[in-house]
């Protein structure tokens, strides 16, 4: 049983789904994967769908398939472009033995010790900035452990040696098509259903509400001062 204060006029975050002219838009990309596909399963039942997914990454105005596919790459960024990237990645590799993994503190840090500098300063230092809000030299690493599934499957090099193998032994390249989950109706279905969990079990959410002061007292929340159009409100909670 809990309170959740929203400052705008929906829950979720990036988590938002737009409706135009009968089209679904969702607010930033989002997956699920298989990890907690049963809990998202309670939440919304057969509205949850299992899909194979090819994810790209926008950059100098081409789309890029992501998981990078080598041949992709060079098809839109041309040979010149593509192969300072995965030279980047293979001297990286070789030379990652004498990193010191102490210093990894900072997403920043983690991308690069991950991927090498210049696949990170093409793919990731921007997109982590729009993301988080943040400059990923402020960002924790957990933000890239958390993420470690995914973003292991952007590792230039693993996809360039599954290529050439695949190349060398005629056998077909899937390329960059994920295994994951997505809902009937967009993110959003997402967030709604687990409010409607929280209303079932006594729990209250307020939206347009921007906390101003939390009070507190033996060690527990007991109030949330709330920012008003013409002053405050304080919300008493249990």
């Amino acid at each position: 049983r809990v309170d959740i204060f929203e400052m705008d006029d929906a829950v979720g975050g990036l988590m938002r789904t737009e409706k135009r002219n009968g089209f679904l838009f969702d607010i930033g990309p989002h997956i699920f994967f298989k990890d907690h596909a049963e809990e998202y399963q309670n939440l919304i039942g057969n509205d949850f769908h299992n899909i194979k997914a090819l994810y790209g990454i926008g950059f100098e105005r081409k789309d890029i398939i992501s998981p990078i596919r080598p041949l992709n790459l060079i098809k839109n960024l041309g040979i010149r472009r593509s192969i300072p990237l995965v030279w980047d990645v293979l001297q990286h590799k070789l030379n990652r033995d004498n990193e010191d993994m102490t210093v990894i503190d900072t997403a920043e840090k983690w991308v690069i010790n991950n991927f090498g500098k210049e696949v990170y300063r093409c793919f990731f230092k921007d997109y982590i900035l729009k993301v988080m809000g943040l400059p990923p030299t402020m960002v924790s690493k957990d933000w890239g452990t958390e993420r470690h599934k995914f973003y292991k499957e952007h590792n230039l090099w693993q996809k360039s040696s599954k290529f050439l193998l695949s190349f060398l032994f005629n056998k077909e390249s899937k390329g960059g098509y994920l295994d994951v989950y997505y809902p009937e109706h967009g993110a959003q279905q997402i967030p709604d259903a687990m409010c409607e969990q929280i209303k079932k079990y006594g729990g209250k959410i307020h939206l347009r509400s921007v906390a101003k002061r939390i009070e507190m007292r033996a060690g527990k929340v007991t109030a949330m001062v709330i920012k008003k159009d013409d002053g405050e409100e304080k919300i008493e909670v249990e």
